[in-house]
């Protein structure tokens, strides 16, 4: 059951305790530029790569395509930062697909409408 669910089993009480204590420290630990930088490295998604500014992320491809600035909390967690990733991975994916979709050979659900022109309904 535990390996089913990815849970460490332990020989000893002694090295569950320091688990625990680790897993603790490292929750309590403030999210830096550095550590998101670890975690990001650990990611590959095809061409797009990830950026980071401080507390901020963001996917680019190529020489001067960038996607969207995503702001993280300092005390944001590792699976977060992850997940955050996966969002911004997403978020440029759609924007893709939107500039690409025709119908009837306009770009109906395109990315650059300008607001002004969608609260008009055209």
């Amino acid at each position: 059951m535990a390996a089913e669910h990815d849970v460490p089993v332990f020989s000893s009480e002694h090295a569950a305790t320091e688990y625990a204590i680790a897993l603790v420290k490292r929750r309590l630990a403030p999210m830096t530029e550095i550590r998101v930088q670890a975690l990001l490295g650990d990611i590959s998604c095809g061409e797009l790569r990830f950026v980071v500014d401080g507390m901020r992320l963001r996917v680019e491809r190529g020489e001067g395509l960038n996607g969207r600035w995503w702001l993280m909390e300092p005390g944001v967690s590792e699976s977060d930062v992850v997940r955050t990733a996966f969002k911004a991975a997403i978020t440029w994916e759609e924007h893709e697909l939107r500039e690409r979709f025709r119908y009837k050979g306009a770009a109906v659900f395109g990315p650059h409408i300008e607001l002004d022109r969608l609260l008009r309904g055209s």
